[in-house]
């Protein structure tokens, strides 16, 4: 997976449904396929948590199979990673079925970004290039 574009800042949201303040700018996950031989928590994060696959192209006109996750809000003020998995959920369906699960074929990691309270949130970031593209063609984002 290629992060593209991940959060820089967000306003918490704290625990109503109703109170959502997305993560900006919206995270963007890029799917690079290569030959595969070569204690309690509280669930911090609220919103579409889980996306399918676009195939969009990028600010240079590349085209790719992208994953945008635009409805995702932080309940809590602090400094936090995002943590990406994909998964093949149409390659075995009789195991998936008996086990229940599927196994993660990669992972990746957003850079850390901040979530301000109310008081000390210093505003939306501008929407990039790459949110006005993706927005362009078709994907539901709030650009500014």
């Amino acid at each position: 997976l290629e992060i593209a574009q991940g959060p820089q800042r967000a306003r918490m949201c704290g625990f109503g449904d109703k109170d959502r303040r997305p993560i900006t700018p919206p995270p963007c996950v890029r799917l690079i396929i290569k030959d595969r031989q070569t204690g309690t928590t509280t669930r911090n994060l609220i919103g579409a948590v889980v996306a399918s696959a676009f195939k969009l192209q990028d600010t240079e006109d590349n085209l790719g199979i992208w994953f945008v996750l635009s409805d995702l809000s932080v309940r809590t003020e602090g400094v936090f990673r995002l943590k990406f998995s994909f998964f093949n959920l149409t390659a075995d369906q009789e195991n998936l079925l008996d086990q229940g699960s599927s196994a993660v074929i990669c992972t990746g990691f957003s850079e850390p970004f901040t979530v301000y309270s109310a008081k000390k949130f210093p505003g939306m970031i501008e929407s990039t290039e790459l949110s006005r593209r993706f927005a362009a063609q078709g994907v539901k984002l709030a650009v500014r």
